[in-house]
């Protein structure tokens, strides 16, 4: 009897052992995206003005240098996208963001733990080919009613009504393309069941 429960729990541990490799296999990062950074990073990253890459000259292996910190996110396109920001229009492959954030302590200890933002600048930088297409900078700061306004450094569109919670116009539309990209077994691990059913005309649609 207990050499039957012994073989029995054998084979049931194989079995468990074997979908669970199975199910890690299915869901497992596509190669196109292996070196995709979908969870945003939180790194020191520091700003400088005059450290900013040159369209069609400055390559991707380049940031690493320029950047050590690394990027906050990295995502990639199999079919280059084409969009339009600041009148300027070109297609793109791969997006890079750079992220920098100040915060300041107003917590009292140990009854009240609280931070507010005072400034918020992201650097994002497009490629095509390994190589910088364009670069843009959303850089905001609060004023004195704790409100956001655009920073010594914007180039954000502030006339967009999205210009404080969206990198860009259109980066809700990217994001919701990217997505289609993958696997549905794949991406379910990060975003659940929120693009099933979804097709580029829904993404489209988006505003």
């Amino acid at each position: 009897m207990k050499k039957g429960k012994i073989m029995y729990s054998k084979k049931y541990f194989l079995l468990l052992t074997l979908s669970l490799l199975l199910c890690k296999e299915s869901t497992s990062i596509p190669d196109a995206f292996k070196d995709d950074i979908i969870e945003t990073r939180h790194v020191d990253f520091k700003f400088d003005p005059n450290n900013l890459p040159v369209i069609g000259v400055t390559k991707e292996m380049d940031l690493d240098r320029m950047y050590p910190e690394g990027p906050t996110s990295r995502m990639t396109f199999i079919n280059p996208r084409k969009i339009t920001i600041n009148k300027n229009t070109f297609e793109f492959d791969r997006r890079v963001d750079y992220m920098s954030k100040k915060v300041e302590d107003l917590s009292k200890p140990p009854e009240i733990i609280q931070y507010r933002s005072v400034e918020s600048l992201l650097l994002t930088i497009f490629l095509k080919n390994k190589v910088v297409v364009y670069y843009l900078i959303n850089h905001k700061i609060t004023d004195e009613n704790d409100e956001w306004i655009p920073g010594k450094y914007n180039q954000r569109d502030i006339t967009d009504e999205n210009w404080i919670s969206s990198s860009y116009k259109g980066s809700y539309l990217d994001g919701c393309l990217y997505w289609l990209q993958w696997p549905r077994e794949a991406r379910y691990q990060y975003i659940g069941n929120a693009a099933d059913g979804r097709t580029e005309k829904d993404c489209l649609n988006m505003k």
